[in-house]
């Protein structure tokens, strides 16, 4: 019986030795099951309306496709609020919170408006998680998106090109 005993108050001994990490781990767990649980309902609601939906392409003469074409060759639409009266294009973008709190999901729309009648030509639909972490993280909080992978952005900026001659 004695050796029951001793093995029995170590084994305990042992447990309260290991409980504060258990609790620890058990704790870890559950802030990634809650990540996991929000990216697979950000995926969901990009597969409704997330990405690139093009609405109208417009083709301009080589003089005016060259001036919204930026060094690195990529097209420069300016926002809004940075339109100058010779430019044609603009960009606009709104957010909306889905859920505040830990993690923030947000669903963000740009588009590319037509400046002379306000009409939308593309926009691309872009769901987000932000946070969600352990509150003792270090650093930037982890993230998850949908809807701006380069495949996207490529076809949302294809609404305007270069006329083809001929």
């Amino acid at each position: 019986m004695k050796f029951n005993i001793k093995q029995s108050g170590g084994s305990k001994v042992f447990f309260l030795l290991l409980s504060p990490f258990i609790a620890i781990a058990l704790t870890l767990l559950g802030y990634e099951i809650n990540k996991a649980y929000w990216d697979m309902k950000v995926r969901a609601m990009c597969e409704v309306d997330g990405g690139a939906t093009i609405f109208e392409r417009v083709e301009l003469p080589d003089g005016e496709y060259e001036k919204i074409i930026n060094d690195r060759g990529w097209i420069r639409i300016p926002y809004e609020d940075e339109l100058k009266p010779s430019e044609n294009f603009y960009r606009s973008s709104s957010s909306s919170y889905i859920r505040y709190g830990s993690p923030d999901v947000y669903r963000s729309r740009q588009s590319i408006v037509r400046a002379g009648d306000g009409h939308a030509l593309s926009s691309k639909i872009v769901y987000s998680r932000r946070g969600g972490d352990f509150p003792l993280t270090i650093g930037h909080p982890s993230s998850f998106s949908c809807g701006n992978d380069a495949e996207d952005i490529k076809r949302y900026e294809s609404v305007i090109s270069r006329r083809q001659k001929g």
